[in-house]
């Protein structure tokens, strides 16, 4: 028999049967179960929390975006000695990230030239990986750091630039949805991009060009607009 179900990558892997399998001093003790195999292979250790119900825990969180295929080999006997009879196979995939807020916003003109990119993921995601993947347009070299919020199951992910963005610029930032080698990175792509506020520019002056000023008189100024 096989079921699939979507879980979260920080999550543990239960299962329950329908007749007692171990005893009750087995239980609340960590502990190894041949039986219980995974495909990608997961290092862990299985709690039993009562006769009937085991909790497998991961020792690593599990790989964002990536299929797991459990299964429990037919010689797993009760403890009436009673063979479970035949194989049991189910599988469920872990969510990957999603990009939930950016800074600079989409679209936002008149950004400072030192302003840091900032990008909020419903889950942590591989620091290194980002960095690997995460493109500008044009190239602007820098460095990511991260902040995770556990309580709210996000991380916070800052790019600084190593110089000021280029003013008066459009930047474009892109994540793809996979490494170049198909590892998954995101749950969809995510692009955005945002301008660079422009250089300061002299728009008036007083007294204008080719006039004469008057020193010996009060009067409000008249500025010239330049170009």
């Amino acid at each position: 028999m096989t079921a699939a179900w979507r879980f979260r990558s920080n999550s543990v892997v239960s299962v329950r049967f329908s007749r007692p399998i171990v005893s009750p001093d087995a239980l609340a003790r960590p502990g190894p179960l041949p039986a219980l195999r995974s495909d990608p292979p997961l290092a862990g250790s299985v709690t039993w929390l009562d006769p009937t119900t085991l909790l497998f825990r991961p020792s690593d969180p599990l790989r964002p975006g990536t299929r797991y295929i459990f299964s429990l080999e037919p010689d797993l006997t009760n403890q009436d000695g009673v063979l479970l009879g035949g194989a049991y196979t189910w599988s469920f995939t872990t969510l990957a990230p999603a990009v939930r807020e950016v800074s600079p916003q989409p679209n936002a003109r008149q950004v400072g030239p030192s302003e840091p990119l900032r990008i909020v993921f419903s889950q942590p995601v591989d620091l290194q990986a980002l960095e690997d993947a995460i493109s500008i347009t044009p190239p602007m070299s820098g460095s990511l750091a991260s902040c995770a919020r556990c309580l709210m199951a996000t991380q916070v992910v800052t790019y600084t630039p190593a110089v000021a963005w280029q003013a008066g610029t459009t930047y474009t930032i892109a994540l793809p949805a996979t490494l170049a080698d198909g590892t998954p990175l995101l749950a969809q792509p995510y692009q955005w991009s945002f301008t660079v506020a422009p250089k300061p520019a002299l728009i008036g002056r007083f007294p204008g060009e080719g006039t004469t000023a008057s020193s010996g008189r009060k009067h409000t100024p008249d500025l010239q607009h330049t170009g």
